[in-house]
């Protein structure tokens, strides 16, 4: 993403639309590390302290 909107996420949409957008972004957070979390238990990887730390604070 290159963060660039053609809306005012603020100023054009109602509380409800900015709780929409909100969920839509933690949802699609949450489908990322899913999908790297499969990777590795796929590929049998032991996932270490570091990869853990990684992946809580992405």
């Amino acid at each position: 993403m290159t963060g660039l909107i053609v809306k005012d996420t603020p100023v054009d949409f109602t509380p409800f639309g900015q709780f929409v957008i909100l969920l839509l972004i933690q949802i699609g957070g949450l489908g990322y590390m899913t999908a790297v979390t499969f990777m590795a238990v796929m590929r049998r990887q032991k996932i270490g302290h570091r990869d853990r730390l990684l992946l809580q604070e992405s």
